[in-house]
């Protein structure tokens, strides 16, 4: 009876491991940011933040994006515009997104401007000025009461390849190597940021986890300003940090840009 006993103890305690290497095995694949020690230890906060809107424009932008709650894409996290990345290319839904953008959000022409002084380089939107299907910059909403918003690091860990889904015109030259992203705060819920690690997808040896290979590299944690710019290139490893939804969503304008050498020029997009 005793030895009968034991057995069953031993077949639990292998179940037990069994099940908790697969969910370490799925954490570590699906939300490696939840394994990740996240200690700050270098600065380069002055290096992609400036002062760029003022908390009244936040405040009225913010108000805008409330009442197209009906466009986002979903509960838990929502869109306004037409992301590469999310949403397929087709081009007649990024025209009437794009009008609809253009038309109720009138903060295009101040953002080009401020990206054009802060890359010291011409900053400008095909969709506008070549009329190329190309999405303008949108709007990213995380509801309070996801799981971000309960402070958990399930943000994905990932470097920027949004250029790869975009339908480039054959004519034009673009250096691959100059990428832009650039994040806008509407809302800054307490503890809303961003983390930046500085590794690439270079420094990623097949087989072994991500969030192992990243976990001594230099790393930032950027708490976010409300109405600042924050712009770097996009192809070090980041994730947006948890914050506390008791104080509200967390909402961004943000973007991408890639330079097109032929025209001398970067060209704007979501």
């Amino acid at each position: 009876m005793k030895l009968c006993g034991v057995i069953i103890l031993l077949v639990l305690i292998i179940i037990i491991i069994i099940i908790s290497v697969i969910l370490l095995y799925y954490i570590s694949i699906h939300f490696p940011g939840m394994l990740m020690k996240w200690e700050t230890t270098h600065n380069w906060c002055d290096e992609i933040e400036s002062s760029f809107i003022n908390n009244t424009e936040t405040c009225r932008l913010h108000n805008l994006i409330n009442n197209d709650k009906i466009r986002w894409v979903n509960s838990t996290l929502g869109t306004v515009g037409m992301a590469a990345y999310i949403d397929s290319p087709c081009s007649d839904k990024i025209s009437q997104s794009n009008t609809y953008m253009l038309n109720r959000y009138d903060i295009y022409d101040q953002l080009a401007t401020h990206l054009t002084h802060r890359l010291k380089c011409k900053c400008v939107y095909p969709y506008l000025k070549y009329n190329l299907p190309i999405g303008v910059p949108g709007f990213h909403i995380f509801d309070a009461d996801s799981w971000l918003g309960k402070g958990y690091h399930v943000a994905s860990l990932h470097t920027d390849q949004q250029e790869k889904r975009v339908p480039w015109p054959d004519n034009e030259q673009f250096d691959w190597t100059k990428t832009i992203s650039f994040t806008i705060p509407i809302t800054t819920p307490e503890q809303c940021g961003l983390y930046i690690i500085q590794r690439g997808p270079e420094a990623i040896k097949p087989g072994i986890p991500l969030w192992w290979t990243l976990r001594d590299a230099p790393t930032q944690y950027i708490p976010y300003k409300l109405g600042n710019c924050y712009v770097h290139h996009g192809k070090w490893y980041h994730m947006i940090s948890p914050f506390n939804g008791k104080y509200g969503d967390r909402v961004t304008l943000q973007g991408h840009a890639l330079y097109c050498i032929s025209k001398k020029e970067y060209w704007l997009y979501w």
